[in-house]
């Protein structure tokens, strides 16, 4: 089953997951995600992002963040759709900022410029 690539989620709220094997070790995939809260706000929407390795288990990726205990961030991959669920987010990626939710995987001309959107926003806000 084919799950690198890069994630656009499908419910109208900005987030994008990009999904790659390690170059380092090739059972273990390297996620890096950006998401918006608030977009249409006055002042701009609040920011978040996260950033983890994971081992493959059938379909299904799993995250633990080692400093918010009970925090699980799953993963499952289906063909060209990935279900993302949280659990005990509470703000750890950004202010009501979350990526739970259904995505799919973009084509690779959107993949190629979300991934060079992702990096750039990456270096703006540091």
């Amino acid at each position: 089953m084919k799950i690198t690539g890069h994630y656009i989620r499908l419910d109208g709220h900005s987030a994008e997951l990009h999904v790659s094997r390690s170059r380092f070790h090739p059972d273990r995939f390297h996620v890096q995600g950006l998401a918006l809260w608030g977009e249409d706000r006055p002042y701009g929407p609040n920011m978040g992002d996260l950033e983890f390795f994971a081992n493959l288990d059938g379909s299904v990726l799993e995250h633990e963040e080692p400093s918010q205990p009970g925090h699980k961030l799953v993963l499952s991959f289906q063909g060209e759709v990935l279900d993302v669920t949280e659990v005990n987010a509470h703000g750890l990626y950004g202010m009501n900022v979350s990526f739970g939710g259904r995505y799919k995987r973009a084509n690779p001309v959107t993949s190629l410029w979300g991934t060079l959107t992702m990096a750039l926003r990456r270096l703006v806000t540091g």
